[in-house]
């Protein structure tokens, strides 16, 4: 039986060199006909730049077929021999469908292709064990949710497409049909090529750059990312508070939000990057990077609720914070500085040498706070201060604490990933 499997496998591995050809002969159909058709370089330049991006692209791929492959049917519900006969019957059917397109002169898509071929194969292999088991249920061997989700998904991307495709060729069309000469023509060309060759960039590289397989090894880096831009915003909030610049708040209260949208975008790529590394490590790693990614959004939160009292305060031409207060906090805010960027350095270099002393110190500041914190509130309790800006300093000082306070467990996240 072993030298069944093995003949499937290699037979699979033919298969799978004629659907590259066939299946990059169909881009070729898809992509090049307008390009060859227009004339916009040599045949030959044009096969250079398509082929370079199809390098690319394979390089930068969102791990689409890897959701469609897990996402039709459930494996669990399936025999290894019956998931290669449904993959060797998809490979088969692709060849055959993508070449009758491609000899008709029919454009078509490799991606919906293989998802519905998928489909259909782990349909019927669902059909012959429930009538050979009437006990199965096909619903629970297929992912009927998933994959009704990802159809509805191709029609619904295929009609946005054609709405914003047939806008963006009117518009096209209306700024540069016939226009063959003239001073006009530069900037119309220039912008539209700008915008389009800047969306294309975009998606590709910024969009894709993040699903290359070296990223799950490089995950720390990006918490050590944050660090440092949280070092920059921290600065920026405490010196528009003391020094009463509106703009300065505004600027790091922006710059929190851009971000807290970041970590956002990145979380899910970081994700799929620790999926990709063995399941015995990833496990190991999974509770401390989760830790890491807590802390540094709990230092970002807050610093959002030091941002916008400050803001408000000074927005409002509320009375500043004393001198005294002002002496008093810079040391405080000097020191969060320093261990911000102490952590960012330790966790950049990945030379942990130093990690128990600043782990010691992070605990020391957050005493010295405790001392400071209780100081203002006898004041606010037994003094006539201005309650008002009182109140808005001890929520710096309570929101500093905290911050140390994320900054160890960061400390912690990283070390111990990093064993």
């Amino acid at each position: 039986m072993d030298t069944v499997y093995l003949g499937f496998t290699v037979f699979l591995f033919a298969l799978a060199i004629f659907d590259l050809m066939v299946g990059v002969s169909n881009d070729a159909v898809n992509f090049l006909n307008s390009a060859i058709g227009a004339k916009v370089a040599t045949f030959k330049t044009i096969i250079i730049v398509a082929a370079a991006g199809i390098f690319l692209g394979a390089s930068m791929s969102n791990g689409m077929m890897e959701v469609a492959r897990h996402g039709v049917f459930h494996p669990s519900m399936f025999s290894f021999r019956e998931v290669m006969f449904i993959f060797l019957a998809v490979m088969v059917s692709d060849i055959v469908l993508l070449d009758v397109f491609n000899t008709l002169g029919m454009p078509t898509s490799t991606t919906v292709s293989l998802v519905f071929e998928l489909f259909g194969g782990a349909f019927a292999m669902s059909l012959i064990k429930s009538w050979s088991d009437p006990g199965l249920n096909i619903a629970e061997m297929m992912n009927t949710g998933k994959a009704l989700s990802m159809i509805m998904a191709i029609f619904i991307s295929v009609a946005v497409a054609f709405f914003f495709g047939t806008v963006v060729q009117y518009l096209s069309r209306l700024l540069m049909t016939f226009t063959y000469k003239g001073p006009a023509l530069k900037w119309k060309i220039g912008i539209f090529g700008g915008l389009a060759a800047t969306g294309i960039i975009y998606f590709m590289v910024i969009k894709g750059i993040g699903n290359f397989s070296f990223i799950s090894r490089e995950t720390m880096a990006a918490i050590n990312s944050h660090s440092w831009m949280i070092c920059g915003i921290s600065f920026l909030v405490t010196d528009g508070f003391i020094s009463e610049k509106l703009n300065m708040i505004q600027s790091a209260g922006n710059s929190i939000r851009r971000e807290r949208q970041d970590m956002k975008q990145t979380r899910r790529k970081e994700m799929l990057g620790i999926r990709r590394i063995d399941p015995d490590v990833a496990i190991g790693k999974n509770t401390w990077f989760h830790l890491g990614r807590n802390s540094c959004e709990d230092i970002l939160y807050s610093l959002r609720r030091i941002c916008d009292p400050c803001e408000e305060h000074i927005d409002n031409n509320f009375v500043p914070l004393p001198k005294e207060r002002v002496k008093e906090f810079l040391p405080v805010r000097d020191t969060m500085l320093y261990l911000l960027k102490r952590s960012a350095t330790l966790i950049e270099s990945g030379d942990y040498s130093d990690y128990e002393k600043l782990c010691r110190q992070c605990g020391e500041f957050q005493e010295t706070i405790s001392e400071v914190r209780d100081g203002q509130i006898e004041r606010m309790r037994s003094s006539d201060e201005n309650l008002t800006v009182s109140y808005v300093y001890l929520n710096i000082l309570q929101e500093t604490h905290e911050m140390a306070s994320s900054l160890r467990h960061l400390l912690r996240a990283a070390y111990n990933f990093g064993q």
